[in-house]
């Protein structure tokens, strides 16, 4: 709620000094807030036993240089996540300051580029990525250092390829999901048209209610011809499909993207955008083509769409440009807090994620009498999502 009430100062006179000022002040504490929220959290997810065990009792630092179970197909971890953890652990840092380092680095890595790119409405644009990211980097470990290293890639006035495809393959040591980002590189290159939004509109709108097998075709026509890295990857995403067969369609957040193509559709040619805004406007448009095409197994379109998930944010960030009626300043700023609750309400209805991440624990406040309740509640949660998981898929 405290981004989503900032994001309001968007919308005041934007060259008042006083708002201005504020704003500078609202960022800053943005910053440290993310850093204690998110980076002291304590024990909240459904992954953080998986991720505790694996850095207390994983390979030590000079046996992984020389090769010992440093590759991905030994137990689908990615080499560079197993590095950084291990030389961490070595030099005497326990998982909670481990943890920190990473906020740490994401958080630097999300303000730089709110700091050196231009594009409107950046309290809005940052609440929404609060609310979007922040709760599922809790169990995504891995995948938030391969997104916040690519990100450095998108700061400035253009992408340099040379550095775009470094900072991708460095990502890709830490999760193979960012190959998706080459995929992006082509595609920002092209332009978006009226014809193209439209297009993609009445695409979207199809999707909602059928569902093509594009990932176990694409699998199954590759798998005689993977080996290694590539055939422990397939492995993998066979095992998700196999845990995860299900998808969503008509939901709130289907009809939200919905609303903001059909908008889209409508102005394109008459917005005027900076280079940043162009290449959020094109992750939002990939962002949906994801969802189309990876929709067969929504875990798997989910893991792919969390790298495009600032393309949703500039959305909220554009709506001063898409609405145009006299009544839009008061009904916009209301906007981000409204969604915010309603995120949050749609989050936390599922009941293994709402006693996984509630109550909220850090670092600070806790003693060892809340040690036994917490396991409690992990294994209560791991229980009801093995029932709601199973529910789905009959």
């Amino acid at each position: 709620m405290f981004f989503g009430l900032s994001a309001c100062l968007d919308y005041l006179r934007p060259d008042d000094d006083a708002v201005k000022k504020l704003k500078n002040v609202v960022f800053v504490l943005g910053f440290f807030f993310i850093l204690f929220f998110v980076g002291f959290r304590y024990k909240i997810g459904s992954d953080w036993l998986v991720y505790i065990q694996l850095y207390e009792h994983g390979t030590p630092f000079l046996d992984l240089l020389q090769g010992h179970n440093l590759a991905f197909t030994e137990d689908f971890t990615e080499p560079g996540y197993k590095l950084f953890a291990a030389l961490c652990h070595d030099i005497g840092l326990d998982f909670g300051m481990f943890v920190f380092l990473i906020t740490l680095f994401n958080t630097i890595s999300l303000f730089t580029f709110l700091h050196k790119n231009g594009f409107r409405n950046k309290l809005v644009f940052l609440a929404i990525i609060m609310i979007l990211t922040a709760i599922i980097e809790f169990d995504i470990l891995r995948q938030s250092i391969a997104f916040h290293v690519v990100l450095f890639a998108f700061v400035g006035d253009r992408i340099k390829p040379f550095r775009f495809y470094a900072l991708v393959a460095l990502a890709m040591m830490f999760h193979y999901t960012a190959v998706i980002y080459i995929v992006f590189y082509f595609f920002q290159k092209w332009n978006l048209t009226k014809k193209g939004l439209i297009f993609t509109t009445v695409l979207y709108f199809v999707s909602l209610f059928v569902t093509l097998p594009l990932i176990t075709s694409f699998l199954q026509l590759i798998q005689p011809f993977a080996g290694g890295v590539l055939g422990a990857v397939i492995a993998k995403g066979q095992s998700l499909i196999k845990g995860f067969e299900f998808s969503r369609n008509i939901s709130f957040t289907s009809l939200l993207n919905l609303m903001f193509l059909v908008l889209l559709s409508m102005n394109i040619e008459k917005l005027k955008l900076a280079f940043t805004e162009s290449i959020l406007l094109k992750m939002f448009i990939f962002y949906i083509l994801l969802n189309v095409g990876l929709k067969e197994v929504q875990e798997v379109a989910d893991r792919f769409s969390y790298y495009f998930t600032f393309g949703i944010a500039f959305m909220f960030a554009m709506l001063t440009g898409l609405i145009r009626i006299r009544e839009k300043k008061m009904l916009l700023m209301l906007t981000p807090a409204i969604f915010i609750m309603m995120r949050l309400q749609l989050h936390f209805k599922r009941e293994s994620i709402r006693i996984g991440q509630t109550p909220y624990r850090n670092y600070f406040f806790i003693d060892e009498t809340d040690e036994k309740l917490i396991k409690m509640r992990y294994d209560l949660m791991q229980s009801k999502k093995l029932m709601e998981d199973e529910g789905k898929k009959n």
